[in-house]
């Protein structure tokens, strides 16, 4: 007779995966969070003449990404450059660089307690 394999506690450990696959489906709490740190960064980092490129950035937290959105038409350019007169400042960038551990901490800190969750 061949060797007999079992393992105890298959159908909990199902029960618990299937509980925090449903809370990962939608970390938009979590994403709103990161989104907020990203805009908090992004203001921090982008080019100060009047103050209006920074006051536009608002957040966006979606199921599976966050963001920091303008809608002024320039807030590309100052970043990237336009045309030979336009520099680029690169300030999303430097944004991004300094937000991502802190947005790192946070989406961690969200599947943490999504499998804390689910552990229950």
């Amino acid at each position: 007779m061949p060797p007999d394999l079992r393992i105890e506690g298959l159908p909990e450990l199902h029960r618990a995966l299937d509980g925090v696959r449903a809370d990962l489906r939608d970390l938009s709490p979590v994403t709103a969070t990161m989104a907020g740190t990203l805009v908090s960064s992004v203001r921090a980092f982008a080019p100060v003449r009047t103050g209006h490129l920074a006051a536009s950035f608002e957040p966006e937290g979606q199921p599976d990404r966050a963001s920091a959105t303008s809608t002024l038409i320039y807030a590309g350019v100052q970043n990237y450059g336009g045309g030979n007169h336009v520099p680029g400042s690169h300030y999303a960038d430097r944004a991004l660089a300094a937000a991502g551990p802190r947005c790192t901490a946070q989406l961690d800190a969200g599947l943490a307690g999504a499998c804390k969750k689910a552990e229950r």
